[in-house]
């Protein structure tokens, strides 16, 4: 009987529950509308940038952000690789990235198969992807871009250099002697996979 006297209140009164309902909602809403005002003055930050520290930025007098794209606020040397979806076998494409090293300098890359495969006795040739050759490598000059984060680009063609279907790689980057280092996975698909 109890139970029914506490809960009772809520048949004889469900117009002040959906109000009190209705009027929470609104109050949440209008939190939400007024935190997120952007006006004259104000920055306002989107969900999806939360999670990067934002600074007004302007072009006109040459002021750049204190951070590179990857977020590194303390401007320690970096190279930055853009995504690297799988490849088919066969393909020429082209590898890409960031870096806030200086425009000018050069960057070694080098690819590798991530599968072990005993070396043979003797010497074979050097620009393969096998790690018993070094694997397949080259150089590449960085070339400017915005705010001292500067770019890089590296053609690979897929049908050379020992490249295998259905293979797991490695791609190091480094510059300045080896000082400043990053390294990525990617796969080289078989055509009917893709």
């Amino acid at each position: 009987m109890s139970v029914k006297k506490g809960w009772a209140w809520l048949s004889i009164r469900p117009g002040y529950i959906c109000g009190g309902l209705l009027l929470f909602f609104c109050v949440v809403l209008a939190a939400g509308c007024l935190s997120s005002f952007s006006g004259p003055g104000n920055a306002s930050l989107s969900p999806s940038s939360s999670m990067v520290s934002v600074s007004p930025v302007s072009q006109a007098s040459g002021q750049c952000p204190q951070e590179t794209a990857a977020g590194n606020v303390t401007n320690a040397s970096e190279i930055i690789f853009d995504p690297t979806p799988g490849h088919v076998f066969g393909d020429t494409f082209t590898f890409s990235g960031t870096t806030n090293l200086a425009a000018g300098e050069t960057l070694s890359l080098k690819i590798l198969s991530t599968e072990f495969t005993p070396c043979a006795k003797g010497t074979g040739p050097s620009d393969l992807v096998s790690a018993c050759s070094g694997g397949y490598f080259d150089t590449v000059i960085i070339q400017p871009g915005n705010c001292g984060v500067n770019t890089w680009t590296w053609m690979v063609d897929t049908s050379q250099h020992g490249f295998q279907p259905n293979h797991q790689y490695i791609l190091t980057a480094s510059g300045r002697s080896g000082q400043v280092q990053n390294s990525t996975l990617f796969e080289i698909l078989n055509s009917t996979e893709k």
